[in-house]
């Protein structure tokens, strides 16, 4: 498969493979192959891992900001209902 048009995303991905491991690795066969096979998967998932609890840190950030934009909203809505004061 060639991934050459892939270079850039995939140097921002944690756990790719470099294009230098995969030529080592299409080169390889028997044993060798099963190792650096094996060992290019568990650096891949490990990648996989990193994106996770990143998307995990994003996603409370993106929490944490809705909530302090909702609350002085949901401050000048209750503000608006009680009457205390008015829409511009």
């Amino acid at each position: 498969m060639d991934m050459s048009g892939h270079a850039m995303s995939m140097a921002l991905m944690p756990g790719m493979l470099t294009p230098k491991q995969m030529e080592v690795l299409k080169k390889a066969d028997g044993e060798e192959f099963d190792h650096l096979f094996l060992t290019g998967m568990i650096q891949h998932h490990n990648g996989a891992l990193i994106m996770v609890k990143d998307l995990f840190e994003m996603r409370a950030r993106v929490r944490m900001r809705n909530c302090s934009i909702s609350r002085p909203m949901s401050t000048v809505a209750n503000a608006l209902r009680l009457g205390l004061c008015k829409p511009c």
